[in-house]
């Protein structure tokens, strides 16, 4: 098993693309409990965009949240952050399109 410190990085770039995506349809949220709320609340139940990217965002956030303050827990690379790579890069490259599109 190999082990692995989250780099807030990974979970950063999916919060800020979904916080541009936000901000690019006129909406606004100044935590990260209200962009996940606000992005589900919009895009997500409305069906604009499909769930599967809300359950990866929601991942990457709880990630962030357990590297952030359980100094103990180191994530399992293989069973905890690979799986997450593709969904989080898709994630980010749906709504960077998205905002783009709409800021057009």
């Amino acid at each position: 098993m190999t082990q692995f410190k989250l780099h807030p990085l990974y979970t950063y770039a999916a919060y800020y693309a979904v916080s541009a995506l936000l901000i690019s349809y006129k909406y606004e949220a100044s935590t990260h409990n209200g962009v996940i709320q606000m992005f589900g609340k919009v895009f997500l139940r409305n069906n604009i965009i499909d769930k599967k990217y809300g359950k990866t965002f929601n991942q990457l956030f709880s990630l962030r949240l357990t590297g952030d303050y359980e100094d103990r827990h180191i994530l399992d690379l293989e069973t905890e952050v690979l799986p997450l790579v593709e969904p989080a890069k898709e994630l980010i490259d749906l709504v960077s399109e998205m905002a783009k599109k709409q800021l057009m």
